[in-house]
């Protein structure tokens, strides 16, 4: 069922509804790709997610995932597009792109990402230090933001070693989250993973995976009894992998 809002008075309701969506955004790290990190040959096998986006069953757009094993690790490029109406209205748009550089461990060793939101555009870009992961540049911020980590992800659904994670790097702050994974109630008994549930300060969201261990999709809990959802469209393993592959049952 569509969300449906009284427009008369409802000024201080659109605006709860674009912090919410913007929100979200922010935790999930909805991305797309600019090319400004340095790529080394492929080296064998690239997988492809495509999801279709909703809330509370209203399409508001896609996400989709392109990932290639490269000499040096994997290379994560992702490319998204948000777009929520009331009565014919776009009240929210977000667009958010990113490019991800992982070596053979799904260590992050450098990102790159865009975002146009709110009607304001910023970018941020990092790197592995000897001291740690270092964001470089983002408007407005005293830089470098670092952690003393040497080995850290983003929030890649896609990664074998996702769940390992007790910290994340917000791709489009530049901080540093603390997550918590463990597999929902329903599942529990059977210790199925199918759907793990992921914790943090402003994030509650259920990740669904294939029997094979592949991410097919996830659910948030949004104010106001939202919902987001991600349905998988497609999903696309092309071309013989070398290593481990980028599946979370592995």
């Amino acid at each position: 069922m569509p969300i449906i809002f009284s427009l008369t008075g409802s000024q201080t309701k659109l605006i709860a509804l674009r912090q919410s969506l913007y929100a979200a955004c922010v935790a999930l790290f909805i991305t797309s790709a600019p090319a400004s990190l340095a790529i080394t040959e492929t080296s064998g096998g690239s997988w492809t997610w495509r999801f279709n986006a909703a809330i509370n069953d209203k399409k508001v757009g896609y996400h989709e995932y392109r990932v290639t094993k490269v000499a040096s690790g994997y290379r994560a490029e992702s490319e998204a597009s948000f777009r929520y109406k009331v009565f014919g209205v776009t009240v929210f748009k977000y667009q958010h792109q990113a490019l991800e550089h992982y070596d053979e461990d799904f260590c992050l060793t450098g990102i790159a990402t865009e975002t146009q939101a709110a009607g304001r555009d910023w970018s941020i870009a990092g790197a592995l230090t000897p001291q740690g992961f270092a964001v470089t540049e983002y408007p407005g911020e005293d830089l470098p933001k670092q952690t003393e980590q040497q080995c850290v992800a983003a929030f890649a659904y896609w990664a074998p070693n996702l769940r390992e994670r007790s910290e994340l790097l917000n791709g489009q702050t530049g901080d540093a989250v603390n997550v918590n994974f463990s597999i929902t109630a329903s599942h529990i008994a059977t210790r199925n993973p199918q759907f793990v549930e992921m914790r943090g300060e402003q994030i509650a969201i259920v990740l669904e995976y294939g029997e094979d261990g592949t991410w097919r999709g996830l659910r948030s809990d949004l104010r106001e009894g939202r919902t987001l959802q991600y349905t998988l469209a497609s999903f696309s393993d092309a071309g013989p992998a070398t290593g481990r592959e980028p599946t979370p049952g592995n």
